[in-house]
């Protein structure tokens, strides 16, 4: 509730932290959230058991630090193969480390150096796994076909695919055995 003060200035306060206008009406009136305070509990990355899954502009980053290793932000920055502003890689890279998908260390006076916090497979099988239940409907095969039948394979690729189908046979017939056991 504002609280009227000297001559013609409303101070009202939020939490711990006042906001004064000067010369206004006497009505409350809501500060961005985002400079005052935020609502909810923040999690730690450490908190989470899976990291979430990458947006584009994050995989892109992600990727830059697979490649290229520990980075400060200017180096990220430097690094981008396109052009982005300053803050956004700033913003992306806060977003991530908040996500759990970087860590940000700082030594001495240097600047925060950040690293990924996940490897390459664990984004790619969340994206795979995202890309199968929403276009495919969860079904493996028209995916599959596609890149079969879409792509140049080399004969150690095809091997590889044939080892694939012959342990996800193995394992079927496996768990197909452990069902009839009473």
């Amino acid at each position: 509730m504002p609280v009227l003060s000297e001559a013609n200035h409303t101070t009202t306060t939020f939490t711990k932290y006042p906001v004064i206008h000067h010369g206004m009406p006497s009505r409350p009136s809501f500060p961005p959230l985002g400079r005052y305070m935020k609502l909810g509990k923040k999690k730690s990355p450490s908190s989470k058991l899976t990291p979430a899954t990458p947006t584009r502009g994050e995989t892109e980053l992600l990727s830059l630090l697979w490649e290229h290793g520990d980075r400060t932000l200017s180096e990220v920055h430097e690094l981008m193969h396109r052009k982005v502003g300053y803050t956004t890689v700033q913003t992306r890279l806060n977003r991530m480390v908040e996500k759990g998908l970087a860590e940000r260390e700082k030594v001495g006076r240097k600047p925060m150096v950040y690293r990924a916090a996940v490897q390459p497979d664990q984004v790619g099988a969340g994206a795979l796994d995202s890309l199968v239940s929403q276009v495919t409907r969860g079904s493996v095969v028209p995916l599959v076909a596609h890149l079969v039948q879409s792509t140049e394979l080399s004969d150690d690729e095809i091997d590889q695919l044939r080892n694939l189908i012959e342990q996800a046979q193995q394992r079927a017939s496996d768990d197909s055995r452990a069902e009839s056991k009473p």
